[in-house]
């Protein structure tokens, strides 16, 4: 079945994220008129090697389960729910992703999500507390399209991350943006245009103030060269499970969205009883 990007929500987090609240069920209550929802928690590490924002691995299984039993009120509902998870790219975690995500516990769907700069010690950090991100540009292009390249995800998530740490946009950002949008396009995987960036407090650029993230310069850049587009609000809080109305518009995002003529994508969704849903972009 065709649903519509303002009848889907793919990346929401909840209790069991560090930084979130509420569980799967509060959700699922207030997310009329969506017609279908996904979580996505921040998916542990094997040696829970994670960070508090993310899903402990001892709470890999609890969380599914949570998931799962609101998928099994599908039939008594509009509401419909799917399992996934947000993942950080490392390439000794591929094996972890295929076998235990996608085998074991048989998630409908992964997202790619660089949130963490790994310096050469082993030490990280998150990327949004990076100053200067200059330095690390090569690094998050690298690693970003590694992770789409996998194709194990969906979709990319918040692609301009790296703009939190970027005061003026000139030719390294626009030349980062560049590969990170052309690989998309190649791989024919959506970019999200992520909500969460529109709510953040703004930050003051050489070019005046702007939002840390999801900036217009990126996403003037990704309409231009037609990769496909999807919008999630990330919410980490319920009251943010729709984002904020802005202009006339359903949240920020499709304000944006409008301004700059982009058209999201819609989801084709095949929901199969018991069993792993089918879904793509289209």
């Amino acid at each position: 079945m065709i649903y519509t990007q303002e009848q889907v929500n793919l990346h929401s987090h909840t209790i069991y994220s560090g930084h979130g609240e509420g569980y799967p069920a509060d959700y699922v209550k207030i997310a009329a008129p969506l017609k279908v929802i996904g979580f996505s928690e921040h998916s542990p590490q094997p040696g829970n090697d994670f960070p508090p924002s993310w899903l402990s691995y001892c709470n890999l299984e609890p969380y599914t389960a949570l998931v799962r039993h609101e998928q099994l009120q599908n039939d008594k509902r509009d509401v419909k729910v799917l399992l996934g998870l947000e993942c950080e790219w490392k390439d000794n975690l591929k094996n972890f992703f295929v076998e235990e995500l996608l085998g074991k516990y048989n998630f409908d769907y992964l997202i790619s999500g660089i949130h963490f700069y790994y310096y050469p010690d082993g030490t990280k950090k998150y990327i949004g507390k990076i100053e200067d991100f200059r330095p690390c540009l090569k690094w998050y292009v690298e690693v970003y399209t590694k992770a789409l390249s996998s194709g194990l995800f969906l979709f990319g998530c918040h692609p301009d991350l790296f703009a939190r740490g970027i005061y003026k946009w000139d030719k390294e950002a626009e030349s980062a943006s560049r590969d990170i949008i052309q690989c998309a396009i190649d791989l024919d995987i959506p970019l999200e245009m992520n909500d969460y960036g529109l709510r953040k407090k703004r930050i003051m650029t050489a070019e005046g103030e702007r939002q840390p993230y999801t900036v217009i310069q990126f996403w003037q850049m990704a309409k231009d060269m037609g990769v496909k587009i999807c919008t999630n609000t990330d919410a980490h809080f319920l009251k943010d499970i729709h984002g904020n109305p802005t202009d006339g518009y359903k949240n920020a995002s499709y304000a944006m969205a409008a301004g700059l003529g982009i058209k999201f994508v819609n989801w084709d969704i095949t929901f199969h009883s018991g069993k792993k849903t089918d879904i793509s972009a289209c």
